[in-house]
């Protein structure tokens, strides 16, 4: 029997796929160091995910946000068309949403993911050079 694939990219598939770092004293959120700076929230999660993009007041920027399979994206967008790219664990993502007074849960059907440890999730370099 055929996989059902959930639509879009998973976090342990961003990280194996584009340099990431940790963001100091966050964890479980990573930023896209070294990526395109004009790739759009929907180039990095992939096809048929949702995006909400949200004004947060005292802000400069949009805030754009996907759930994916095990966290998500939240990306801040700004006038010139370039954003910078934060990849999360569900607790980094809810710890990051709730700082900025956005109300939102992940769907129901994601399943849950192993936190990202040093090793990064299931043996994948944080940095995003492939598994450990």
């Amino acid at each position: 029997m055929a996989e059902v694939r959930e639509p879009g990219r998973s976090v342990r598939e961003l990280l194996a796929s584009w340099p990431w770092r940790p963001i100091r004293h966050c964890p479980g959120r990573f930023v896209l160091a070294g990526g395109p700076r004009r790739l759009t929230v929907e180039e990095l999660a992939g096809e048929g995910v949702g995006v909400l993009r949200v004004t947060v007041p005292g802000l400069r920027d949009g805030v754009a946000v996907a759930f994916l399979e095990g966290g998500g994206l939240i990306a801040y967008e700004r006038e010139d068309g370039t954003a910078v790219h934060t990849l999360n664990t569900p607790e980094g993502m809810a710890r990051k949403l709730d700082a900025l007074g956005i109300a939102l849960q992940p769907p129901e059907d994601r399943p849950a993911e192993r936190e990202i440890g040093p090793a990064g999730i299931g043996g994948i370099n944080p940095a995003g050079r492939g598994p450990v």
